[in-house]
């Protein structure tokens, strides 16, 4: 399976480039599998950057090279492959929510205490290393959604609950009182309890 991938990546590189109408240079390579060997040689071969173990095989090509026109120029190819690439599209639409899926997976398990990466990936079926590099791709890290996820709950536990402030610390994976109230004034610009009386 894995030389499989490669192999077919390398040809849709080849074809890529025959029938590209000016130089194709993808942007990236990705690949599910651990490299087999040195990632330089990969690299060497597309002429670009090579992703492995990032969750999906592709390649990743700029909006200029998408906009370059095809020799072929084969009208019907060209709209099977629209077809292919919007059923693709609509697949992968969960992935730009990755966070939000973070997020809500970190809430759910907050009242345990923070919850480590990797049993967030586990849940989300992926490795650490995948989920710490998209969310990095996203522009967020892991810290920052587990961040997110407790200003959330711990606003909605303020807003629609009677819970004391400790136990709203507690539930929002914080050991003591006093540590909640000083991430919640980092978040929100207020303390717990003036966050409560603004918001009844």
């Amino acid at each position: 399976m894995v030389l499989s991938n490669e192999a077919s990546m390398s040809a849709v590189h080849t074809i890529s480039k025959e029938v590209s109408s000016s130089d194709f240079v993808p942007t990236g390579i990705y690949f599910k599998h651990s490299s087999r060997g040195d990632i330089g040689v990969y690299e060497s071969h597309f002429g670009c950057p090579v992703h492995f173990e990032s969750g999906r095989d592709a390649v990743l090509v700029s909006n200029e090279s998408i906009d370059t026109p095809n020799k072929l120029r084969d009208e019907s190819i060209a709209r099977f492959f629209d077809r292919h690439l919007e059923q693709q599209l609509n697949s992968l639409k969960g992935d730009i929510d990755l966070q939000q899926q973070v997020r809500r997976a970190v809430g759910n398990v907050l009242s345990e205490g923070v919850p480590k990466l990797s049993r967030i990936a586990s849940e989300l079926n992926m490795g650490a290393r995948t989920l710490q590099r998209r969310l990095s791709e996203q522009g967020y890290s892991f810290q920052n959604v587990v961040d997110m996820a407790q200003k959330e709950l711990a606003q909605r536990l303020l807003r629609e609950t009677d819970y004391s402030l400790a136990e709203v610390a507690f539930l929002t994976g914080f050991a003591e009182q006093s540590g909640f109230t000083r991430a919640f004034k980092c978040w929100a610009g207020q303390t717990p309890r003036s966050y409560r009386l603004s918001t009844r």
